[in-house]
């Protein structure tokens, strides 16, 4: 009762953020350590799970997973919290002055937050900070003139760091740059800046094991994913009319989770040739929501279907263990399509799966709004 008064606290507080218009920066702290909030009750709401799931702390929402650590962005803020038992009690960590958009951690002990006032504003406000400390501290090392990059925005191999906008995209000045680091994230310089575009702006930043780096770019008449086999210094587009969010890399081919498009669901693109096909047409009743993450984990994929507000496709975990030749429903999540249901990023540590997720809880006839982390166990794990 405890925690489903907690849930029910915290959802009341965040719609009367909305409705009284405050701003971003005039939120509920949350004490330095969260202790004591998982919940496994079953939601009637949630059907199919095959394998374990859990709502962790309402409002703390898990964006990154590494080296044991999960670190998580407190919902609305720029609190920056981390949990080293699998989010079952979470410690506060550092405070930015924005509300906190992603966290990356690089392999080589860099921890990257980027932040922003808008990503819709007009005006650039994003921020990116760099902590090789465990995120004692951190310093500012760019700032992003349009947009911010989230989750999808980012990506490094061995020390070669690249980062692109996301967000307003209209003509004035869109979130259309791909910034570059050759030195672990300490400098930045932007090696890809078209014209200004409407309707543009970045998706996907994928880096293959060879070295390809492939940037999607939205939306509409834009759809398109761009190339380049030289570390950003030339770019070419690889396909037209695909405007992916999610990608999961494979040596023969690359996985593409679908925002719009010509289907809802997953694209093969094959390395070889260049072709596009289908790997996987969400079935009727899941059909219509973007492919907003991606992961592999123990050679499992994992696609994540959200549901819009006004949409009546469920909303959907999806999983293939055969590098997408076929796939499996892992569990999936109704509510009245007057209600979205946000499956967002995705991460995985070696145990469980994190999703940044929003939804209704329907039990035993009432209805709560939740906001914070859809926690599952993963496959393959033994």
């Amino acid at each position: 009762m405890k925690l489903v008064r907690r849930i029910l606290l915290a959802s009341i507080f965040i719609l009367a953020l909305a409705a009284c218009g405050m701003s971003q920066s005039e939120y509920l702290a949350l004490p330095p350590i969260v202790e004591g909030t998982i919940d496994f009750a079953e939601a009637d709401n949630f059907s199919d799970f095959i394998t374990e799931y859990a709502l962790l702390a309402p409002g703390i929402i898990a964006m990154e997973a590494q080296d044991g650590v999960v670190w998580a962005r407190e919902f609305l803020t720029g609190n920056l919290m981390k949990s080293t038992d699998h989010g079952e009690t979470w410690h506060f960590v550092y405070a930015f002055e924005k509300p906190i958009n992603a966290i990356y951690a690089d392999g080589h002990g860099n921890l990257f937050v980027t932040v922003t006032q808008d990503r819709w504003a007009a005006e650039g406000t994003g921020e990116v900070f760099k902590s090789s400390d465990g995120g004692e501290t951190f310093r500012k090392v760019l700032d992003i003139v349009a947009g911010v990059p989230v989750w999808w925005n980012i990506a490094s191999q061995d020390g070669i760091m690249f980062m692109s906008e996301y967000g307003f995209k209209w003509l004035d000045d869109n979130a259309r740059r791909i910034y570059r680091s050759l030195d672990f994230g300490e400098t930045w310089e932007i090696i890809y800046e078209p014209p200004p575009t409407l309707d543009y702006h970045n998706h996907k930043i994928l880096i293959t094991e060879d070295g390809v780096v492939y940037q999607s770019i939205g939306d509409g008449q834009n759809a398109k994913i761009i190339r380049s086999f030289d570390w950003g210094y030339n770019w070419e587009t690889a396909v037209y009319g695909f405007q992916p969010t999610s990608a999961v890399a494979f040596d023969s081919h690359i996985l593409w989770g679908l925002d719009g498009g010509p289907w809802s669901g997953v694209a093969r693109y094959d390395r070889q040739t260049g072709e596009m096909s289908e790997a996987f047409v969400a079935p009727e009743g899941f059909s219509g929501g973007p492919v907003y993450d991606m992961i592999l984990a123990h050679g499992v994929a994992y696609a994540i279907i959200l549901s819009y507000e006004g949409h009546d496709n469920y909303a959907s975990i999806f999983y293939s263990k055969d590098e997408g030749v076929t796939w499996h429903l892992m569990g999936y999540i109704e509510s009245a399509p007057e209600h979205g249901i946000g499956l967002n990023a995705l991460v995985a540590d070696e145990k469980f799966g994190y999703i940044d997720f929003g939804s209704p809880i329907h039990r035993d006839g009432a209805v709560e709004r939740f906001r914070g982390t859809l926690r599952f166990e993963l496959l393959n794990i033994n």
